[in-house]
């Protein structure tokens, strides 16, 4: 037998849900675990100022830690450093996941359990944290948008613990904003269904039909508490929206018509902003939804869990009324942001992120939600198991561990190693698309990168990188005898090394995005591969990495100058 839904679970009980949360993402999250080289994309831009903190790294130029420091909420930021006085960057990043899905699967049973089987819930928390891991895995500040998510309808549904709704209210501003948003929009839902009905209960008692009307319960009953949850957790959001503003390293945000003209924003670019903005609005929910929703029925499925769950949810509202309402106003509360963000950005930034993760949880806790319905009218222990394994084979299906999304660096394991060589205080310039996870497994500073080449929305990001990429494609691409200019580029950029691929400026190509990489080809194209400066440097100067990657350093190119 299940333990009753009203009644607290025991500590042994609560121990083995911890321990079964934690072997199954191991399951599906080992192949993040498998080699050292193995690493999420998006940890380089959003940890470099905890590595740089972390190792007391003597880099004389800190811009890029200097901005993906400014950027993270407050909460976040301050976990990450008191965590970085024990553990190591990589070791937060690859271990956070593990806190989130204890997260997850924790708020997730509170709030499943009352209205549904303990098997079914349990199965369908995990399944959110397999989905999941997509926003999870790195552990950045949007790892948090499940649990926090979770949490506020936890608290939302038992509607005696206003205090907790409060905490979880301020969690989401300091943690993850858009969450804060998602919650607001919720909670603004939820507070005018209940005063509809609070009204039409007070017309029944005015009729003399009290017995339901008595049931109700004012929809403005602690008001105080939610005035000052959302109210402080306003404070804090805006003062990060400010900070971030105004912060001396950023420099603002572009206007939305720079933004939109630019080419490494465009189609081809760094991030498709264009595509973003411009889109079909209809396409991009659709895609998402069915992507997420995706079974081995097809789309007409998917649409029909949607369908049924509103159905349902007036069906059996005395039983199921809670979990549905709150599932709704969640799926509403996104497409509105989703809307709104497009008109709002770059302040709320690109708005398929209240898409793509927000349905990470609203799909699993669709199917959830369904699969009750049916143990509701069928109460029986089996059914339940049936309907739990349904949703962990769902799970299995959607992406089993070979399926991951994995990134590894280790095919270059033999550069960082080289690179880890030359002095901490060194400047790096070597091909962006080699250059992401430098800084993290070699722990020395890049010119420039793809992930530090992320412009972002920020006018001294963007004036800071751009100009960086126009003399490197310059230097790399000149033609003749004389070394001169690529000195006069190093003592420009004090950069001390540089690392040139032979194998790139043979082949006339260039890894990266527009306008760049056309700009590479458009100046070498043409010319004559035994007239390209950089493939002159002879093997003995220098180092020679694999008969491809060239290693010299700025005093060496001076003393072939002269």
């Amino acid at each position: 037998m299940h333990p009753p839904n009203h009644t607290k679970l025991p500590f042994w009980l609560k121990l083995a849900i911890a321990a079964f949360t934690l072997v199954y993402t191991w399951f599906y999250y080992q192949p993040m675990l498998t080699e050292p080289y193995m690493l999420n994309d998006d940890v380089v831009q959003h940890y470099l100022w905890l590595f740089v903190d972390y190792y007391g790294l003597n880099w004389k130029d800190t811009f890029y830690a200097d901005a993906s420091a400014a950027i993270q909420p407050r909460g976040f930021y301050y976990l990450l450093w008191l965590l970085g006085r024990v553990f190591d960057p990589i070791t937060i990043s690859r271990g956070g996941p593990f806190l989130i899905s204890l997260l997850t699967v924790g708020f997730g049973m509170g709030l499943l359990r009352r209205y549904t089987h303990f098997f079914i819930a349990l199965a369908g928390c995990l399944l959110a944290v397999h989905l999941g891991l997509h926003t999870s895995v790195g552990f950045l500040a949007r790892s948090f948008l499940m649990p926090l998510l979770l949490a506020f309808g936890y608290y939302l549904l038992r509607a005696d613990q206003p205090w907790g709704l409060a905490g979880v209210t301020v969690a989401s501003a300091l943690f993850y904003p858009p969450a804060l948003l998602l919650n607001g929009g919720i909670f603004g839902l939820w507070k005018l269904g209940e005063l509809v009905q609070w009204l039409r209960g007070r017309g029944r008692r005015m009729q003399g039909k009290v017995e339901e009307a008595k049931q109700l319960r004012s929809p403005f009953h602690r008001w105080y508490v939610h005035l000052l949850g959302f109210g402080i957790a306003l404070l804090v959001v805006l003062a990060h929206a400010q900070r971030v503003d105004t912060h001396p390293t950023l420099g603002g945000y572009l206007p939305n018509e720079e933004m939109m003209s630019l080419p490494e924003l465009g189609i081809g670019g760094r991030v498709d902003i264009s595509g973003a903005l411009r889109a079909t609005p209809s396409r991009r929910i659709a895609y998402f939804f069915y992507n997420d929703a995706r079974t081995p029925f097809g789309d007409w499925f998917a649409n029909a869990v949607l369908v049924l769950v509103v159905i349902f949810t007036g069906l059996r509202y005395k039983k199921l009324g809670k979990p549905g309402a709150w599932l709704i106003a969640f799926g509403v509360s996104s497409l509105v942001l989703f809307y709104f963000a497009r008109h709002e950005f770059p302040l709320l930034f690109l708005p398929s992120r209240y898409l793509a993760y927000p349905y990470r949880l609203w799909i699993p806790m669709l199917f959830t939600f369904l699969l009750a319905v049916g143990w509701s009218y069928y109460p029986k222990t089996w059914l339940a198991v049936l309907c739990g394994s349904l949703l962990l084979g769902l799970g299995y299906y959607r992406q089993p561990p070979s399926k991951m999304p994995v990134h590894t660096e280790s095919g270059r394991a033999y550069l960082f190693d080289a690179i880890a060589q030359l002095p901490e205080s060194a400047l790096i310039a070597l091909p962006p698309h080699m250059a992401d996870q430098v800084p993290v497994f070699a722990r020395r500073n890049v010119f420039i990168s793809f992930e530090s080449a992320h412009a972002l929305y920020f006018q001294n990001y963007h004036d800071y990188v751009i100009p960086r990429y126009q003399d490197y494609i310059e230097a790399m691409t000149t033609t003749g005898n004389d070394l001169a200019g690529t000195v006069a580029f190093m003592n420009k950029w004090d950069i001390d090394y540089l690392i040139i691929d032979r194998q790139q400026l043979r082949e006339a190509e260039f890894s990266s995005f527009v306008p760049f990489r056309r700009q590479f080809e458009d100046r070498l194209k043409g010319t004559n591969v035994e007239d390209r400066t950089l493939l002159q440097l002879p093997d003995s100067v220098g180092m020679l990495l694999r008969e491809r990657l060239h290693i010299v350093s700025r005093e060496e190119i001076e003393e072939l100058v002269q």
